[in-house]
């Protein structure tokens, strides 16, 4: 782009005499030099850019999930490993004492079917349904209590108070 002036004799020469006066304090920038942006360009590479981006975290949180997964795979594993110790570890305690319990038998001359023996069967089952009563005494309270706390919660998120509640029904039966 140039631009042309046109203009008599003597204003060129007074114009190139008040150039020679003028020139050492202006500056002049050539403007072919500059580029002005193409903004078709730009928008597409803005996009490319955006797009860059949303890849990079859609890729990024699929590997977070992905290392997740795996990170809960292994810890089940580990713990299905000691779950499987502890059974074989309960077994061969077990053949243990089913041993000694043999061995003692043997050494008092207890016989199988006589009446010692069953005495002594019933007991162990009474003893084994007292333990398991025991023992389902203690889940039922933890899950009371867990039952508690997962109200408890329910309020306090809900900012409500016990008054609130009233007269509704709430099955805890699992």
């Amino acid at each position: 782009m140039s631009i042309t002036i046109r203009g008599n004799q003597e204003n060129i020469n007074l114009f190139d005499n008040a150039k020679d006066v003028t020139k050492t304090n202006r500056k002049s920038i050539d403007a072919r030099a500059l580029t002005m942006g193409n903004s078709t360009d730009e928008r597409i590479e803005a996009k490319r850019a955006l797009a860059r981006k949303q890849a990079m975290k859609l890729v990024g949180d699929a590997w977070k999930r992905d290392e997740n997964g795996v990170a809960q795979r292994d810890e089940l594993s580990d713990e299905k490993t000691k779950t499987l110790d502890k059974i074989r570890d309960l077994i061969s305690k077990k053949k243990d004492i089913d041993n000694t319990i043999e061995n003692y038998r043997q050494e008092y001359g207890v016989d199988i079917d006589s009446q010692e023996q069953q005495e002594i069967l019933e007991a162990d089952m009474k003893t084994d349904k007292l333990e398991n009563s025991m023992q389902l005494q203690k889940t039922s309270d933890s899950q009371m209590d867990e039952a508690q706390k997962q109200v408890n919660k329910i309020l306090k998120d809900n900012n409500m108070i016990n008054e609130d509640i009233k007269g509704i029904e709430i099955d805890l039966n699992f």
